[in-house]
């Protein structure tokens, strides 16, 4: 009877996956996040969770000797494994001379204990700028711990738990935000004798909350810099093959696709399967290299990025 019973859940379980990871699969070639409703399970469900899902839903109809529906689900997960190799990471050798700016993107994750070792990482780093997403707990303010520790850099603190620290002068700081509980703060700087426009921002990270109007208000918002040595950069809390990055994709350059190399997911620590931290530059800052840096410290990956002054 218990094992009637158990055969019977199993079965209801395997049909609903099926039904979930097929539909997941569709979503992804096709519309992605697109629809409010079913962009949750676009989010939920990158390449990599559908390989896996997929093949055990092979071999799970395999036994049942189900050989179509084992079939379909061992084609979906090859498929997807593939997209995932060929989209979700980047094949090429990093360059070996330094680009002539460097700039570090980290979501910290609110670190007490952590802080002092994440300090010394970032110093040792030797960036021209820093950016910080979730800078400290939300009851405690650690910024004098920051400025103490990296002594030869500029702090601009500002709303969305963000941070920038810039070796050079902070000329000018414009906050603001964007929809859906979203924020942006327009920094301008010199640095290396050179003028830099550094966007940063922090994106509502709640799963359903529509990504649409923030990703839209950003790029008319950068575009009205594009002719500026500008970066736009921070914990975007939105996979980089969203359809929403389209508008900001016409007139940028994400940093990994065009530099980097190995794994383009930044989260979630150990096993990053979304690319969720982003650098995109304008024409006028051409990337060189870009990596991800893996770490314990922070359930993000650093983005570390260096591009070179075009004319």
């Amino acid at each position: 009877m218990m094992r009637t019973a158990w055969a019977k859940l199993s079965f209801a379980c395997a049909c609903a996956a099926s039904a979930v990871v097929g539909v997941a699969f569709l979503i992804h070639g096709t519309i992605r996040d697109l629809v409010p409703g079913l962009a949750i399970l676009f989010y939920a469900t990158p390449w990599p969770a559908i390989a896996f899902g997929a093949a055990l839903l092979a071999v799970y109809w395999k036994r049942r000797k189900r050989r179509m529906l084992a079939g379909l689900f061992a084609v979906i997960a090859l498929v997807a494994l593939g997209l995932w190799l060929r989209l979700g990471w980047q094949w090429r050798h990093t360059p070996g001379p330094r680009g002539q700016l460097r700039i570090v993107q980290w979501n910290v994750d609110r670190p007490v204990w952590r802080l002092d070792g994440d300090l010394r990482w970032l110093a040792a780093q030797d960036a021209d700028i820093i950016t910080i997403a979730e800078r400290h707990p939300r009851k405690k303010n650690t910024l004098d711990r920051w400025q103490a520790a990296l002594p030869d850099y500029q702090l601009v603190s500002s709303e969305g738990e963000m941070l920038c620290l810039v070796r050079g002068t902070v000329e000018s700081v414009e906050e603001g935000r964007l929809a859906n509980r979203s924020y942006r703060t327009l920094i301008r700087a010199r640095v290396r004798d050179r003028d830099v426009t550094v966007l940063q921002v922090d994106l509502d990270g709640y799963p359903p909350t529509d990504r649409s109007a923030p990703l839209e208000e950003l790029a008319t918002l950068a575009s009205e810099h594009r002719l500026e040595c500008l970066v736009v950069l921070g914990d975007f809390n939105t996979p980089a093959d969203s359809k929403f990055f389209l508008p900001l994709r016409a007139f940028t350059t994400n940093a990994f696709e065009a530099a980097g190399s190995g794994c383009a997911a930044t989260w979630p620590m150990p096993v990053p399967m979304l690319s969720l931290d982003q650098m995109w530059t304008t024409g006028r800052l051409r990337p060189v290299r870009c990596e991800h840096m893996i770490s314990w410290r922070s359930d993000h990956r650093a983005v570390i990025a260096e591009f070179d002054f075009a004319p």
